[in-house]
C-alpha cells in the first residue's frame, strides 16, 4: 500500500512537471521552439503545379495571419544551383494590392511542411504572383549563422564605399574635400530599380522605416538605398523606450527589423521571419546588401497596417527593441542570432543657435560598418543640423568634433563653414571623411568608441576673400621685423585689414625667401607640396598624424619657407640634409619609400577671422646683410 501511495505521488509530481513544461513552451518564444522542433520541410523536387497551401505574415496590428498559396511551377537554375518556386497568393489584402513590400521572408507551407519564403515579385503586376525562395537554400544560410567570431567582426563591412580609402589616393591630398564632394555629386544613386517594373522578377522592395520628418534626409536615404531595393518610408520607433507593444515573439511570420541607426534618428529595414529554431533564424528570402558575414542589430517590429500603392503597397509600423544580431547576409536569406548584441558607435551631437539662445542635444547609435558607417554617421549629423536650422539660405557654422578610438587615442578637429547652400551637409561630410579614412585604413582594424560633435549655427553669410597683401618694404637685414598687412573683402562689407609681423632670424643667410599667404585649402596644398611623402603613410600612427592636421577656413595662414634639401624616409621627415648625406640615404633605401622635401618653414603663423576666408598670394622677401 505504501508503495502504491508513493507511486501515485511520484506520478502526480511527474504530471505537474509535464504540465509546467508544456506551459513554458506555450509562452511567447518558447512555443515557437516546441513547434519548430517538429517542423518538417518539403524540397523543390516534391513541388508540383496546382499544389495548395498557406503562408504566414502580418497585415495589421501585428497579428500573424494566414494567406492562401497556389503553386504555379518551379523555375530551375534561376541562379547557379538555385531554383525558385512560382506561386499565386490570395487572401487578406493580397487580391486588391498584390504582393506587399515587407512580406519578404513570409513562410509558405504545403501540408504543414515549410517549402520556403515569399521573396520576389513583379512591379505593377495585376495579380499577386510571387517567387518563393526554397527552404533548402535558406537552410544553408541557417547553417552558416553563428554567434562565434568571424573575420567581419574584426573589420566590419564589405568593400563598397561611398568615400575613397587611403589606398585609392593620398590621405588629405590637396582639394581632398572638394574632390570628394564633387564625386559625391556625380554619383547617381537616385535611379529606382527598373522603372517599368513589368518584365523584371526582382526581390520584393524592403521598407526602410525612418523616423526623420525632414524631406531632405528622406530623399538622401532613398538615393543611398535605392540600389539595394529599399524604400525609405516615414515611421515611428519604440526602440530604446518602454514600448506599449511589450515583448513581441520572434516566430515565423512575425515582422523583423534590421537596425542601421538607433536613437533620435532610427533607420531600420523590415521584413519577415521565415524559420527559427532555438536562438537562430533565417528571414527575408533574399539579401539586404549581399555582404556575407555581418554583425547588424536585429530588432522586433510592430506593423500597424498596409499602405496601398500603384507602384507597390508596403507595410508600415515601427521597430520595438533589439533582440539579437544579423550574422549572415547572403543571396537566399539573412541569418540572425537572438540574444547577441551587435556593436554600434555612439554619437553625441550638440547644436547651438546663439541668435535664438537655444541648445539642442541629440544622441545616436550607428551600425559599426566600414561601408555604410561613415555615410550613416553623416546622415545622423545632417538630421541634427536640419532639425535645428535650415537646409539652404545664408548660413555659417562653427563645428568641433572628436573621434575617440577604442585604444584611447583621439582625433580632434575644428572648422568654420559659411555658404548660401549646403552648410549642414558640408559640416557633416567632414566627419564622415575622417571616419571613412580610419575604418578603411589598410594597416589595422579600428574600432571607434565614440564620436562627439558640436556645432554653432549662425543665420548669416560670413564669407570673405583676400584682395591684397602688403609688406612695409621689399629688402630686410637679418634681425629686422617684417610688417605684413592683409586686406580682406567680407560679403557686402567694407575692406578690412589684418596685420601680422615676422622677425628675420639673425643667422639667416642672404637670399630670397617666399612669404606665402593662403586660406585653409591653400595651406593644406602647401603642406602637401613641401613634403608629399608625409601624405603617403606606411603605418597607422603615420596615418593618424596626417589625419590630425587641421586648417580651419576662418584663418589666414602665413608661412615663410626656406629652400633646403631633405627627405622623407618610410614616412618620417629628415629635414635640411647636406647633399652627400641625402645621396647616401637615398642609395641605402628602397626608392618607393624615399621622397624629397622642398625645404622647411621658418615661420608658420595663422590669423583668426570671423569669416570663411578664401584666396592666396605670395611675396618674395629679399634678405641682405649689406645693401
Amino acid at each position: 500500500m505504501k508503495h502504491e501511495v508513493a507511486f501515485v505521488k511520484i506520478y502526480g509530481l511527474f504530471i505537474r512537471l509535464l504540465l509546467l513544461v508544456n506551459f513554458l513552451f506555450w509562452l511567447p518564444g518558447h512555443g515557437v521552439m516546441a513547434q519548430e522542433a517538429e517542423l518538417s520541410f518539403m524540397g523543390v523536387d516534391e513541388i508540383r503545379p496546382g499544389m495548395k497551401g498557406y503562408g504566414k505574415t502580418v497585415f495589421k496590428n501585428n497579428k500573424i495571419e494566414r494567406f492562401d498559396v497556389e503553386i504555379l511551377g518551379v523555375l530551375r537554375n534561376v541562379s547557379p544551383k538555385g531554383d525558385m518556386i512560382l506561386a499565386r497568393l490570395a487572401g487578406g489584402p493580397l487580391r486588391d494590392m498584390g504582393v506587399i513590400a515587407g512580406m519578404s521572408g513570409s513562410p509558405v507551407f504545403i501540408d504543414d511542411r515549410l517549402i520556403g519564403a515569399v521573396a520576389y515579385g513583379w512591379g505593377f503586376s495585376k495579380e499577386p504572383i510571387t517567387g518563393i525562395t526554397p527552404i533548402e537554400e535558406m537552410l544553408q544560410v541557417y547553417e552558416l549563422t553563428s554567434s562565434e567570431p568571424s573575420a567581419s567582426d574584426e573589420v566590419n563591412g564589405g568593400t563598397q564605399r561611398l568615400f575613397p580609402s587611403p589606398t585609392e589616393q593620398s590621405v588629405l591630398a590637396p582639394h581632398r574635400i572638394q574632390i570628394e564632394q564633387d564625386k559625391l555629386k556625380q554619383l547617381d544613386l537616385s535611379l529606382p530599380p527598373d522603372s517599368t517594373g513589368t518584365l523584371t522578377l526582382e526581390p520584393l522592395a524592403t521598407p526602410l522605416f525612418v523616423t526623420s520628418r525632414h524631406p531632405v534626409v528622406l530623399r538622401e536615404l532613398k538615393r543611398l538605398f535605392a540600389p539595394y531595393n529599399m524604400t525609405a518610408v516615414l515611421s515611428g520607433s519604440a526602440s530604446g523606450s518602454a514600448s506599449a507593444h511589450g515583448d513581441i515573439p520572434i516566430e515565423p511570420g512575425a515582422a523583423l527589423g534590421v537596425q542601421l541607426v538607433a536613437g533620435d534618428l532610427d533607420i531600420s529595414a523590415v521584413g519577415t521571419v521565415t524559420y527559427r529554431k532555438g536562438n537562430k533564424l533565417v528571414a527575408f528570402g533574399h539579401p539586404m546588401f549581399l555582404s556575407g558575414n555581418v554583425d547588424i542589430p536585429m530588432t522586433s517590429a510592430y506593423i500597424y497596417s498596409i499602405l496601398p500603392s500603384y507602384r507597390f503597397p508596403f507595410k508600415f509600423g515601427e521597430v520595438v527593441k533589439q533582440v539579437g544580431s544579423v550574422r549572415q547576409d547572403r543571396m537566399t536569406a539573412i541569418g540572425g542570432v537572438l540574444g547577441r548584441e551587435a556593436p554600434m558607435v555612439p554619437i553625441s551631437v550638440i547644436v547651438r543657435l546663439p541668435d535664438q539662445q537655444q541648445t539642442r542635444t541629440f544622441n545616436y547609435r550607428v551600425w559599426e560598418d566600414r561601408a555604410f558607417g561613415p555615410t550613416l554617421t553623416a546622415i545622423s549629423l545632417y538630421e541634427s543640423l536640419l532639425s535645428t536650422d535650415k537646409f539652404q539660405g545664408d548660413s555659417a557654422a562653427t563645428i568641433h568634433y572628436t573621434i575617440t578610438l577604442d585604444d584611447g587615442r583621439t582625433i580632434t578637429k575644428s572648422d568654420f563653414i559659411s555658404s548660401d547652400f549646403g552648410v549642414p551637409i558640408s559640416a557633416s561630410m567632414r566627419v564622415a571623411f575622417d571616419i571613412s579614412t580610419l575604418v578603411s585604413n589598410p594597416f589595422k582594424a579600428v574600432r571607434i568608441k565614440q564620436i562627439t560633435f558640436e556645432a554653432e549655427l549662425i543665420d548669416k553669410l560670413l564669407t570673405a576673400r583676400l584682395v591684397a597683401t602688403h609688406t612695409n618694404r621689399a629688402t630686410y637685414k637679418p634681425g629686422e621685423t617684417v610688417e605684413i598687412t592683409l586686406y580682406i573683402q567680407p560679403w557686402r562689407k567694407q575692406i578690412e585689414p589684418l596685420k601680422a609681423s615676422f622677425t628675420i632670424p639673425a643667422d639667416l643667410p642672404d637670399g630670397n625667401y617666399f612669404l606665402s599667404i593662403s586660406d585653409g585649402r591653400g595651406r593644406q596644398e602647401l603642406e602637401y607640396a613641401r613634403a608629399p611623402g608625409l601624405f603617403q603613410p606606411l603605418t597607422f600612427d603615420q596615418l593618424l598624424r596626417t589625419l590630425k592636421q587641421n586648417f580651419p577656413q576662418n584663418y589666414m595662414y602665413l608661412t615663410v619657407q626656406k629652400e633646403t634639401g631633405g627627405l622623407t624616409v618610410h614616412g618620417k621627415e629628415l629635414a635640411a640634409l647636406p647633399p652627400s648625406v641625402m645621396r647616401v640615404i637615398a642609395d641605402a633605401s628602397v626608392a618607393q619609400f624615399t621622397q624629397p622635401t622642398r625645404g622647411i618653414f621658418l615661420w608658420d603663423h595663422r590669423i583668426k577671422t570671423q569669416y570663411a576666408v578664401s584666396g592666396a598670394d605670395q611675396i618674395v622677401l629679399e634678405v641682405r646683410r649689406h645693401e
